[in-house]
């Protein structure tokens, strides 16, 4: 299956231990987003607070 590319997008590996994937992984559930997109939206909300 092909993966789309996205001109304003990167994809990249990142690790992180299991502790934090588990409590992204509810966090996701709860806000009914997929784990990369509750990811996405964990470090836009910290970066939107340091600006």
């Amino acid at each position: 299956m092909a993966q789309k590319q996205y001109d304003n997008e990167k994809v990249f590996t990142l690790r992180i231990s299991n502790k934090v994937f588990e409590l992204v992984k509810e966090a996701a559930q709860k806000d009914k987003r997929s784990i990369s997109k509750e990811i996405e939206f964990i470090l836009n909300s910290v970066l939107d607070k340091r600006v």
